[in-house]
């Protein structure tokens, strides 16, 4: 779906898992995505972060 008044943003927060249920619940929200921020893989998985390849 295009939308010119749709928006991004952005947040940092422990258990994403938890954060993205909650704005899922939020009136307005179109759809939220979770995932691991720094580093130098492109797509770490929770694993890698787990035992410290990320970064």
């Amino acid at each position: 779906m295009q939308n010119a008044n749709l928006q991004k943003a952005t947040f940092g927060a422990g258990c994403f898992w938890g954060v993205e249920a909650a704005f899922r619940q939020v009136k307005g929200v179109n759809s939220t995505v979770v995932g691991y921020t720094g580093g130098h893989f492109e797509n770490p998985t929770y694993e890698d972060v787990c035992r410290g390849e990320w970064h």
